[in-house]
């Protein structure tokens, strides 16, 4: 995936300009390397990245909303909507990390 989009990283940084069809037929192909039992099964690749964009990284960095919600272009509302708020047990997870600096 990396060779189909460094062309347009290296040229003044428009991967984001891409149009979502476009996003999808690269999907499509790396799915079909990675995952070629899945790769039909999967209507639309570009949405499902960004469903396990969503999910990886909210597990990732402790349900970090807030960051995952800019990063993905998402508001911080439409991800607990959809993924829900943080449980008691991650929050104090994440809070122990903190205490040795208050």
């Amino acid at each position: 995936m990396w060779k189909l989009l460094e062309p347009r990283i290296q040229n003044g940084g428009k991967l984001f300009n891409i149009k979502e069809s476009k996003i999808n037929a690269l999907l499509k192909a790396c799915y079909k390397e990675v995952i070629p039992k899945l790769a039909e099964e999967i209507p639309n690749p570009f949405h499902f990245f960004r469903h396990q964009f969503a999910q990886h990284g909210l597990r990732a960095t402790g349900w970090n909303l807030p960051l995952i919600a800019k990063l993905g272009g998402w508001t911080v509302g439409t991800l607990e909507r959809y993924y829900g708020k943080m449980d008691e047990q991650t929050a104090y997870k994440e809070a122990e990390k903190f205490l040795p600096f208050i």
